[in-house]
C-alpha cells in the first residue's frame, strides 16, 4: 500500500510540474496562450489587492495554495504522514477540501460552453494533481511494529 501511495504522490508532483509548462487557458489565436505558471501571477495579484466580496475567488485561492503545498510536501514528508495519525488526517482533510473546492471549479469551468474551446491540457494536469494527491494520501498506511516473542 505504501509503495502505491509513494507512486501516486510522485505522479501528483510530476503532473503539478507539468501543469506549469502546459497551456492552461488560450485567450485567442492571436495572443500567446496562458501557461500554468501564469496562474501564480493571479495568485499574487489576489494577495496584493484581495477581493473579499467574491467568495469563489477566496475558495479557489485557498484551495490552490493548499493543494500546491500538499503536492510539493507530501512525497518528502511521507514518513511523517505514515507515523503520525493526526498529521495524516490533517493532510487528507485539507487535500479533500482542495479537491472538492478547486476541482469542482475546474470541472465547472471546463464544461462552460463559452470557455470550452479555450481550456488546455494544463487544466487537466491540475485536476489530475488534485486527484492523485488525494488518492496518494489515502493509500498511506501505518506500518505496525513487529511483535517479538516473550523471552
Amino acid at each position: 500500500m505504501n509503495l502505491t501511495a509513494r507512486t501516486l504522490l510522485g505522479a501528483a508532483l510530476a503532473t503539478f510540474i507539468a501543469f506549469h509548462f502546459l497551456v492552461f487557458y488560450d485567450l485567442s489565436p492571436f495572443l500567446d496562450p496562458h501557461r500554468g505558471w501564469r496562474l501564480w501571477e493571479q495568485v499574487w495579484a489576489s494577495f496584493v489587492s484581495p477581493n473579499f466580496d467574491d467568495p469563489w475567488e477566496l475558495i479557489a485561492l485557498s484551495s490552490f495554495l493548499a493543494a500546491s503545498l500538499l503536492t510539493v510536501a507530501s512525497p518528502f514528508a511521507f514518513s511523517l504522514l505514515a507515523n503520525s495519525r493526526w498529521m495524516w488526517w490533517l493532510a487528507v482533510i485539507a487535500s479533500g477540501m482542495a479537491l472538492t473546492g478547486l476541482g469542482s471549479m475546474l470541472v465547472t469551468y471546463y464544461f462552460d460552453p463559452d470557455e470550452f474551446d479555450r481550456t488546455g491540457p494544463g487544466l487537466f494536469c491540475l485536476l489530475a494533481t488534485l486527484v492523485l494527491n488525494f488518492l496518494g494520501l489515502l493509500f498511506i498506511r501505518r506500518e505496525s511494529p513487529a511483535i517479538s516473542p516473550p523471552p
